[in-house]
């Protein structure tokens, strides 16, 4: 099983949209944000835009599988992260197929090897599968959780652990 990590190019800015369409249409089981799509079938025809726009403090990564799509996830650092981290796991998604095999919990520990200093992640309180993901894979890294903004709970951990694996 071979999982790596991208930093996506411009050119995959169409893959991203569409990634970023189905991740929309799951986590409008967990909030009102994305209950409706537009003319063309998207819940935010424009999402993408924010994660190609040249911003340096927004990185977007593609997560392959044997050189496969099959995911994507969207790193940030101040002003987007958290409190005293450096950087945010802001958003992560893995393909339905592909989720229970353990290829997201080596996604998210490759992404949060390639940085140095304190991560974080947020995820809805009610979304339970995400919130009992984070909470897994971030405890293997020393990570805590707390409460945080309104419907979320924040997961914090640095890379000193998994860079010494």
């Amino acid at each position: 099983m071979e999982v790596s990590v991208r930093v996506a190019k411009q050119t995959d800015k169409e893959l991203f949209k569409n990634l970023l369409n189905i991740y929309h249409n799951e986590l409008g089981l967990y909030c009102g944000e994305f209950q409706d799509v537009d003319e063309n079938g998207y819940f935010d025809n424009h999402a993408a835009d924010a994660y190609f726009s040249g911003d340096k403090s927004i990185l977007p990564l593609i997560i392959l599988y044997d050189e496969r799509v099959i995911g994507f996830a969207v790193v940030t650092v101040p002003p987007y992260s958290y409190g005293e981290n450096d950087f945010c796991l802001q958003e992560f998604f893995i393909v339905g197929y592909y989720r229970g095999s353990g290829v997201s919990d080596i996604a998210v520990k490759q992404i949060v090897s390639l940085f140095q200093g304190k991560f974080c992640a947020a995820a809805l309180k009610n979304n339970k599968y995400s919130v009992n993901f984070l909470r897994r894979v971030f405890s293997s890294f020393g990570g805590r959780e707390k409460a945080f903004e309104n419907d979320f709970i924040l997961f914090e951990g640095d890379d000193s652990v998994i860079s010494e694996e």
